[in-house]
């Protein structure tokens, strides 16, 4: 492996040493270790100048190789740094002055690399032990140089996850559990059976858990083995009609594998024989009884699905009653010599007893009056005429199923009631709500007498009192008693009418009155841009909302624009302008914002629900953290600052380091370093005996990231030199 090594000599020359004619050997090392490179001062004897010296760092570990350095001698010092080392390692530093092939004495002191958390994952993942609703998986710790910790690895944490890829895991965490270095086993039970999930594992030292981007690759996915099915099916639908009874189903909620079909058992209410009926899985959840279900009985349905594992549980006893062959049959008298008949038939019904339904024969009798009517198909109310008030009559329903062969199925009889109001009341106590500029609700009351069942609601509103004439009916059902007339037009007043309809007939209206009101803007500002300024600053623009939402003479007077982390509300961070530009300034690096701009006029600003409808999001770019300091240097009038280059992970690279030195009578001086040089600084100029507060920082094209504060204070004596020298050196391992 090839490592880049850089190095720097510095010499602080007070004196010229005549050349020793023997090589001499290092007097002591200094050593400032980082997390993958390192800081050394080697003191030399005198007579030492010029000559070169050479450090190896030698790993105390298998599998690492050697790193080595080299620098040439100023006077008694020499300063060199090394990188490509390995993070929380026991190094030996060796130095030596060397010539050629000759070697001085060596100089050995121990040294250990900063840790970090491990930065690989596990390995050798073993297939697991899989049952329907449990896992048992191993592994092997991770590779040398991803364990990051003279202590090595001392325990696991392992999550099971939902399955995203075929080799990654989702963000949906169902059980975590927390393995030791020597177990390096885990076992998770009450899993879903036929099931895909994932298990990501994360390695930790004593320096923390390895982030999920390190362990990502080692996701391991599987999928649980089937089992029969743990929940019954729900029926959804049954309905009874001619000979006929139609079935649908929900899908089991724990199907526990691939269903492969239904079991579905009915028999007559009381019987202890059941007659199983086989459903294919995929028939979408429905079937159809017929041919031996009688009019009028009643019958118990039960289902179960199965998969290839087995049959599932069976759902709950349903019961149900047959239907006779004409429906809702119905009369009522309409005045003295008059009455109405009303009845229905489903087509399921109009299509049985092997024909076509064509024709339904209303026979009435009374006294002497024996009178028949026929309708055709398709028609489900009829008027039957010339009664008298001194009989009472009897109404027979038959539903003729052949022109040729009268085949008939007939209702009951049913007498023709006395009553001669067959229509339902007037709808009572009618309301009005969420009254605003182009809308409003209307709710009410049912009438006090319905003469038979309600079937429907029919609400009109009216107005000619805007720029256009308006008219609306909604029709609603019995249940729902309310309606919402939209599309209207401010201060404007609007006549509401309410009847109900029966299955006779309609009753008569009820009605009131209700006017718009004038309000706020009533619609979002459009084309709403969010621009990155940089790491803490947005600019938002928009344009204003269309005309008819403005709702005021005078038009968007002003708007209220808030920026608040993840989602939008009106607080938060909020500014009040009159044009349709803003600059959001201090705001938080790498952080979700969601912006809302609400137009306002004279009245007010417009609702949040309105306003929410332009909401838009943005996310700020992070900034870089604070350096890493690998060492720092002082003499009587320069400070040398050595650092670790900062990881920005694939976001926007490094330009610049910034450098601000001061103290408490000096004026603040700044430097800039470009990212394209070695991470370290020389400065110089500075006061013997004095304190300087130094800040270190980072910068992206789009912001300077957080300060690494140096405090340090110059060396009490004479102004030293201080010679800067730096090329590229060359690692061998």
């Amino acid at each position: 492996m090839s490592v880049f090594v850089c190095w720097i000599a510095v010499a602080i020359v007070f004196s010229s040493v005549a050349a020793q004619t023997t090589l001499p050997k290092p007097v002591n090392i200094r050593i400032t270790p980082g997390t993958r490179n390192a800081g050394f001062q080697i003191t030399m004897p005198s007579g030492a100048d010029g000559k070169k010296v050479r450090v190896t760092a030698i790993p105390q570990g298998d599998g690492l190789s050697n790193i080595e350095s080299i620098a040439t001698i100023f006077g008694t010092l020499a300063i060199l740094s090394m990188s490509g080392l390995t993070p929380g390692i026991n190094y030996t530093a060796r130095a030596v002055v060397f010539e050629g092939a000759n070697e001085g004495p060596a100089l050995e002191k121990t040294f250990s690399t900063k840790g970090e958390v491990p930065s690989g994952p596990v390995r050798d993942i073993r297939r697991p032990t899989l049952t329907s609703t449990a896992v048992r998986l191993t592994w092997s710790e991770p590779s040398a140089n991803h364990i990051n910790s003279p202590g090595g690895i001392t325990q696991y944490f392992v999550e099971l996850r939902n399955k995203e890829t075929s080799n990654r895991c989702g963000d949906t965490v169902h059980m975590q559990q927390t393995v030791s270095q020597d177990s390096r086993v885990v076992t998770f039970n009450n899993l879903t059976p036929f099931t895909e999930y994932c298990i990501r594992i994360y390695p930790e030292n004593s320096f923390g858990r390895a982030r999920e981007a390190s362990v990502r690759s080692g996701d391991y996915t599987f999928s649980t083995q089937e089992s029969a099915p743990g929940t019954a099916p729900v029926f959804t639908i049954i309905q009874p009609q001619f000979r006929t009874a139609s079935i649908a189903w929900s899908r089991p909620t724990q199907p526990n594998g691939l269903l492969t079909n239904y079991i579905l058992q009915y028999k007559a209410s009381g019987s202890s024989s059941w007659t199983p009926v086989n459903v294919n899985a995929a028939s979408k959840y429905q079937t159809f009884l017929s041919g031996t279900l009688q009019q009028g009985n009643s019958y118990d349905i039960r289902i179960a699905a199965k998969n290839s594992a087995g049959r599932g549980p069976f759902s709950g006893v349903i019961t149900f009653v047959m239907s006779p062959a004409i429906d809702n049959f119905k009369v009522c008298r309409l005045n003295d010599s008059s009455a109405i008949v009303i009845w229905n038939i489903t087509s399921e019904q109009a299509h049985g007893l092997g024909g076509d339904l064509t024709h339904v024969d209303i026979r009435y009798s009374g006294g002497d009056n024996n009178r028949n009517v026929r309708v055709k198909s398709g028609v489900e109310r009829a008027v039957i005429g010339e009664l008298d008030t001194e009989n009472q009559y009897e109404v027979e329903l038959a539903s003729i199923w052949s022109e040729v062969a009268i085949t008939s199925e007939t209702s009951d009889e049913i007498s023709i009631p006395s009553n001669t109001n067959c229509a339902p009341g007037r709808p009572r106590n009618i309301q009005f709500s969420n009254v605003a500029t182009k809308s409003f609700d209307v709710s009410f009351d049912p009438p006090t007498t319905a003469n038979g069942r309600i079937v429907q609601y029919s609400i009109t509103a009216v107005s000619q009192d805007g720029r256009l004439p308006y008219s609306r009916t909604i029709q609603t059902g019995p249940a729902a008693r309310q309606g919402t007339f939209g599309n209207l037009e401010e201060a404007v007043t609007y006549e509401v009418t309410i009847s109900a309809e029966n299955q006779f007939t309609s009753g008569d209206s009820n009605s009131d009155e209700v006017m718009t009101g004038q309000d706020v803007p009533t619609g979002p500002v459009r084309n709403v841009q969010l621009t990155k300024e940089d790491a803490r600053t947005i600019r938002v623009t928009w344009r204003d909302p269309p005309y008819k939402h403005l709702n005021s003479p005078s038009g968007i007077t002003r708007y209220r624009v808030t920026a608040n982390m993840d989602t939008c509300n009106d607080q938060g961070n909020k500014k009040e302008v009159k044009e349709r530009e803003v600059f959001i300034s201090g705001l938080t690096p790498g952080t979700t914002y969601c912006i809302r701009v609400s137009p306002g006029n004279s009245d007010g600003f417009a609702r949040p629900a309105t306003a929410a409808a332009a909401d838009q999001t943005i996310t700020l770019p992070p900034v870089p953290t604070a350096p890493e300091l690998v060492g720092v240097t002082a003499t009587s009038n320069h400070v040398i600052i050595i650092w670790e280059p900062v990881d920005v992970e694939g976001e926007d690279p490094i330009i610049n380091y910034n450098i601000a030195v001061q103290s408490d009578d000096t004026s603040r001086m700044v430097y800039n370093h470009s990212a394209s040089l070695p991470t370290y600084y020389n400065i110089t100029g500075l006061l013997p005996n004095k304190s300087y507060n130094i800040t270190l920082n980072a910068q992206t094209r789009l912001g300077i990231g957080f300060d690494r504060l140096i405090e340090v204070k110059t060396f009490k004596g004479p102004t030293a030199t201080i010679t800067i020298t730096g090329k590229p050196g060359e690692a061998t391992h």
